[in-house]
């Protein structure tokens, strides 16, 4: 598996030592720098607000959801509000993510983080 195939949400995401952008897929990265609301309605089930305020209903263990990005495409590992979802319930590494230098690492699900120790 390529080291960008891997940091798209494959098994060795974390082994990523100088992760930069080109090794994220663009669904991760909109995933992570878009304004996203993600509310959970049940155990898996979320329901995650679009920046322009669209509901999905989102299913992270199935990787489901109601977005034209996964009813044309099917994208493995998921659409951005699945990865977003993900990241968020703890289903999908982040540290990859935080630390890579041109990543965006403003927003609130980062802040658990000991980001300054990666940077």
């Amino acid at each position: 598996m390529s080291s960008r195939a891997e940091a798209q949400g494959g098994s060795n995401e974390a082994e990523l030592d100088n992760p930069s952008r080109e090794d994220f897929e663009d669904r991760t990265l909109r995933a992570v720098e878009q304004s996203m609301v993600v509310v959970q309605v049940a155990p898996g089930m979320c329901h995650v607000y679009s920046q322009d305020g669209t509901q999905y209903t989102v299913d992270i263990y199935l990787e489901a959801c109601g977005c034209d990005d996964m009813f044309y495409r099917e994208p493995e590992g998921g659409c951005k509000h699945v990865r977003r979802a993900k990241l968020k319930h703890g289903e999908m590494d982040l540290e990859p993510l935080i630390r890579c230098p041109n990543i965006d690492i403003s927003h609130p699900m980062f802040e658990h983080l000991a980001v300054p120790e990666y940077r």
